[in-house]
């Protein structure tokens, strides 16, 4: 009679199998993309340009609504440098022909943990638009956890126009992302920094409960003061459903019974050897 033989590498991969059979899905089950484009990297994106009237601009999966042709929003190159010597927004990085001011900051934040490019608004109130995106295949009653990474700065003004639009006094200006998920809306940790300066990244989480099938993401800046351009910015968007007590209960059996299976291939192992 033929030896069935169930090899080191196979034991645990029986046991996972075990365990995502009882769960009625496979490992990419919880791995679900809700959000599309959320590194502002995908096939299509043009990282330079400018959401307003007559700019070139295109951000896959997202949306973006200027209300009067004066707002600025756009992706930015993840090397930017800042400090005048890198245009990080304007119509020649997007290959609009057109005569426009360009855009840069004080000083970059850097690459995001995210890596890539990442996304900008202004958070002066006369000069942001919202940036939205659908996200269907909800489940009603389900709590999501949103994640994101956010970094603050503020446009280099003398290096754009040759103006300066630094607040008076150089008073501190304030930066966060209002963040609004169907009809729930929350505030991301509000940056507070000198002029001229930039953050490091910091990664926010926040949970919403899903009320519909379909809800509207919204991201808006809010920042003071107006006219001394505070701007905040945007990276690695996730949003995924946080798993209910019953599937943290069948983890562990899962991670149980890979144990199991390594002590079994152990003990079994040795037998064998014991035999020859």
């Amino acid at each position: 009679m033929m030896k069935r033989v169930i090899t080191k590498q196979a034991a645990p991969l029986l046991a996972l199998g075990a365990v995502m059979a009882i769960m009625g899905g496979s490992p990419a089950t919880a791995l679900t993309i809700l959000v599309a484009n959320g590194s502002f990297d995908a096939p299509g994106t043009i990282a330079g340009g400018l959401y307003q009237t007559g700019q070139t601009a295109s951000l896959p999966g997202w949306t973006v609504n200027p209300q009067n042709g004066s707002q600025i929003d756009c992706v930015v190159p993840g090397n930017t440098a800042g400090n005048g010597t890198s245009q990080i927004c304007g119509p020649y990085l997007a290959g609009n022909s057109q005569t426009y001011p360009k855009f840069t900051l004080w000083a970059a934040p850097g690459p995001s943990p995210d890596g890539g490019n990442y996304f900008l608004m202004d958070g002066d109130s006369n000069f942001r638009a919202p940036l939205t995106q659908t996200i269907t295949g909800l489940t009603v009653g389900t709590v999501y956890q949103l994640t994101f990474y956010q970094a603050a700065g503020q446009e280099d003004c003398l290096a754009d126009d040759g103006t300066n639009c630094d607040p008076p006094g150089n008073a501190d200006l304030t930066m966060q992302w209002k963040v609004t998920f169907g009809s729930q809306t929350q505030n991301s940790t509000k940056f507070t920094i000198p002029p001229h300066t930039t953050t490091s990244w910091m990664s926010q989480t926040m949970d919403f409960t899903a009320s519909s099938t379909s809800q509207v993401l919204k991201f808006l800046a809010n920042g003071t003061p107006n006219g001394d351009p505070p701007l905040i910015f945007l990276d690695g968007v996730a949003l995924q459903p946080i798993p209910e007590p019953g599937t943290f209960a069948l983890i562990g059996i899962g991670a149980l019974l890979l144990l199991f299976g390594r002590r079994w291939w152990g003990r079994h192992s040795a037998r064998h050897s014991a035999c020859r």
